[in-house]
């Protein structure tokens, strides 16, 4: 990929400190993202992917120590100030957060919660953000338009809620967007029309993002790469086709075994807690292809003969 990437990670780690001491949550990562492309970080909860989107847009609570750099654009926004960045978020960085039930203002309609995007963040002109509330809206497939816009948030189904979400993280054409979970708690329907939904308005937009998912259906509908994650790491890197085709690591295999489609084989144990991480490779406790080897050393990442998919296991 040529050009300078959108978004660019070196070395990213965070720690959260707690008590006398603190538990790493993210070891080194190092990602870029390219205009108009979707990178997913596919993985189980508890590994690192939130904290990835949420160290980007600064949404770390107080006790986060966040390393390494951070570009938006090529530009180092890490050694911003508070200040500094504040204006980037919600502008240029936008979030679509993976609870709609939390992250709606009840008391408000959901027209109101968009424009007002809108209007802090390009112009305060409340016609021209009800405009531009409603066309993203009917860009999202939502019904009954324009009166749908003054219903409120208890008034929609989840996944029309979820869309509403979108439409608040697209409101202020962002260059960039984290999308967490976007089909969390929904069922397959719902689930299925708000992938089809993201995927229209990521490409009407040519909206670069970070996906963030468990799902690996999901990954397979809207990404261009995926950044496999266990316990804090990126143990598998490539395209979309490559990844979900032709596996290298383990995990990632278990995780497209476990598939209804794959016969449902569920990779066995659980991931480890972040304040007790296995010795070596991190997947070694589960892996059916574990050596002495796997628990005696920490594995890096293997460099395929394509250069651009990478494994972190000595067996790839």
């Amino acid at each position: 990929m040529s050009g300078e990437p959108v978004i660019k990670t070196e070395d990213l780690s965070v720690e959260f400190q707690v008590g006398n001491g603190s538990v790493k949550a993210l070891h080194d990562i190092n990602v870029s993202i390219y205009d108009g492309e979707v990178l997913c970080l596919l993985g189980e909860s508890g590994s690192g992917k939130s904290v990835f989107g949420n160290s980007i847009l600064r949404l770390h609570p107080d006790n986060a120590l966040v390393k390494g750099k951070i570009f938006f654009n090529g530009q180092e926004i890490t050694a911003l100030s508070d200040k500094e960045f504040l204006p980037l978020r919600g502008a240029q960085l936008a979030w679509v957060p993976q609870s709609a039930a939390s992250s709606l203002n009840p008391l408000k309609s959901i027209g109101k919660q968009v424009d007002e995007v809108y209007r802090l963040h390009v112009e305060n002109d409340k016609k021209k953000a009800r405009e531009n509330t409603i066309d993203l809206f009917r860009l999202l497939g939502l019904p009954r338009l324009p009166e749908l816009a003054d219903d409120y948030p208890h008034e929609l189904s989840g996944g029309m809620k979820q869309r509403v979400l979108v439409a608040m993280g697209t409101s202020a054409f962002p260059k960039f967007i984290v999308v967490d979970e976007p089909t969390k708690g929904l069922d397959a329907v719902r689930k299925r029309e708000v992938i089809k939904r993201i995927g229209h308005m990521q490409k009407t937009h040519k909206s670069t993002m970070l996906l963030i998912t468990h799902d690996v259906a999901v990954a397979e509908s809207l990404a261009n790469d995926i950044g496999v994650m266990y316990a804090g790491e990126i143990v598998e890197y490539g395209s979309k086709d490559e990844v979900l085709n032709s596996p290298k690591h383990p995990y990632t295999r278990g995780l497209i075994n476990a598939l209804p489609q794959n016969g449902f084989h569920a990779i066995k144990g659980f991931s480890p807690s972040a304040s007790d991480m296995p010795t070596g490779c991190k997947f070694n406790p589960r892996c059916p292809e574990c050596t002495q080897e796997c628990i005696d050393g920490h594995p890096k990442l293997i460099i395929s003969e394509s250069e651009k998919h990478v494994a972190r296991c000595y067996h790839a």
